[in-house]
């Protein structure tokens, strides 16, 4: 919960600029039927970006295509996982989501190609598997609900906040990741 405390004040001081943001990542994603979602790489830059600055995220970035490659494989990679996951009768989901989920913020600040963002979230994911679970369901639930108990409008307001609140988790475990891969010997960026 702390995770969402901290994505609300952040959204909170530009409230207006953050739902724009986090709509116009919707329709694109929405209206290219999920290809969009190669672009969640660029939404996390933008949104890394945009709380060091304290403001709401520029449109624009989302549409910075310098690292598209390894930004499509490792979003492509982690959907057809949770795919499989998810036709395992539903339940191999609660496993390949907390196995990738570090994967997408890993490639977005560059600290490994796609490949190497893929296994490194995977040694971080094994090893702390339940953990990362219960906060990834945690989070997820609560905007689900504030969403649904406002007849979709929460989600305006809940969107930005679980991206901010996704992204300072992967901030608070990024260290642990790193040195979960640097174990495994998964070779770093440049």
């Amino acid at each position: 919960m702390d995770h969402l405390k901290y994505g609300w004040e952040i959204v909170s001081q530009n409230l207006v600029g953050w739902i724009i943001f986090s709509l116009v990542f919707g329709c694109v994603v929405s209206f290219t039927f999920g290809l969009g979602m190669v672009l969640t790489p660029n939404a996390l830059r933008a949104t890394r970006k945009a709380m060091a600055a304290g403001a709401a995220p520029e449109i624009g970035e989302l549409f910075q295509f310098d690292n598209i490659a390894d930004d499509a494989i490792v979003i492509i990679l982690t959907m057809v996982a949770n795919s499989i996951g998810s036709l395992l009768c539903g339940l191999g989901i609660f496993v390949t989501l907390p196995l990738f989920f570090f994967a997408q913020f890993l490639v977005s600040d560059g600290s490994f190609d796609a490949m190497s963002s893929m296994k490194a979230s995977m040694e971080h994911g094994k090893a702390n598997l339940v953990g990362h679970l219960i906060q990834l369901l945690i989070m997820s639930i609560v905007i689900s609900l504030l969403g649904s108990l406002t007849m979709g409008f929460g989600y305006l307001i809940g969107a930005p906040v679980l991206m901010v609140a996704f992204e300072k988790y992967y901030q608070d475990n990024r260290g642990d990741v790193l040195a979960a891969a640097q174990a495994a010997q998964i070779p770093m960026k440049g």
